[in-house]
């Protein structure tokens, strides 16, 4: 055991030689027998530790090992990192090295998601529930934004609940729960985060049973109008077609009325025709014609010349 941690001392010492360092510029840590994975680098495959968790991880161990002072506890910090990530920390000089809360932050910027403290803060402080989000679902999502923060400064864990109930009131999608969860938050200001998390779900419950026997009343209300609009419609409709129709028969009968006056008048001009044709002649009472008998006197067609008047002259 003495021997492992000689060379680990060994190890360090040369790296920080080979970076400028002399060996008063720095602190030394030796872990425990406990061992703590040591972060290198981004994850590579799902087995790999990804850096926010190894950050929550160190720091579990920090409160519980009690170190005397900061450097010690960046040495603790330093000597369970490898590969990329400790030579990113060394190679910062001793300014980072030797400071707790700079090494978090640096490894969660290059080895995280880039995100610094005005990032993560901008990303808490402007969430809002999504459209189809629960109210669970929210309150946890705020608790991961706030852990990420705190990541970086612990110092934000000093007001967490109450940081948490406030931006639960101004984050959900409701207005009135916002109502109701302001109203919680001032009347009772003891409440923890999750206690006015369940209230609020309880909140909810209560309205949405509310919301459905307002919701069936209206619903009735709504189909009851959707029927009068359909009734409306089809008179319409009706009054339309019925308009169409009329005006249809208008045409026929126009239609027929000029069909009717061209036949009559084809009828008369044939007629006409027939009676020019047909002078001197009349139809026998077999419906032939014959000619007509006149007075070879006179000319007149009421006598023959028998019985005309002018014989008397004779």
């Amino acid at each position: 055991m003495a021997e492992s941690k000689e060379k680990l001392k060994s190890e360090i010492k040369e790296e920080l030689r080979s970076e400028g360092f002399t060996d008063q510029s720095c602190y030394q840590y030796i872990s425990s027998s406990r061992r703590i994975a040591r972060f290198k680098d981004k994850p590579s495959s799902p087995d790999d530790v990804e850096i926010k968790e190894w950050v929550q991880d160190i720091k579990a161990h920090l409160n519980t090992r009690k170190f005397k002072d900061r450097e010690e506890a960046a040495a603790f910090i330093v000597s369970n990192l490898a590969g990329k990530a400790r030579k990113e920390i060394i190679g910062r000089g001793i300014e980072i090295s030797t400071n707790p809360e700079k090494i978090f932050e640096i490894l969660i910027k290059v080895f995280g998601d880039g995100d610094i403290l005005p990032v993560l803060q901008q990303r808490f402080y402007e969430y809002k529930q999504g459209s189809k989000e629960d109210l669970l679902s929210c309150s946890l999502k705020l608790v991961e934004l706030f852990d990420e923060i705190c990541v970086i400064r612990e110092e934000f864990l000093v007001d967490r609940d109450n940081t948490l109930k406030g931006r639960l009131a101004e984050c959900v999608r409701d207005n009135s729960l916002k109502r109701e969860l302001r109203r919680l938050n001032l009347e009772q200001p003891r409440l923890s985060f999750f206690d006015l998390r369940d209230r609020a779900i309880d909140w909810i419950g209560r309205s949405d049973q509310n919301q459905k026997e307002t919701g069936t009343l209206q619903e009735s209300a709504v189909q009851n109008d959707e029927i009068l609009k359909l009734v409306q419609e089809q008179s319409k409709q009706i009054a339309q077609q019925s308009k169409q129709i009329l005006q249809q028969q208008q045409q026929i009968n126009e239609l027929m009325r000029g069909q009717f006056r061209g036949q009559r008048d084809m009828i008369r001009e044939v007629r006409g025709r027939g009676q020019s044709r047909g002078r001197g002649r009349h139809s026998n009472r077999y419906g032939r014609q014959s000619e007509v008998r006149k007075c070879f006197k006179c000319g007149s067609e009421e006598h023959l010349l028998r019985n005309c008047p002018q014989n008397q002259d004779f």
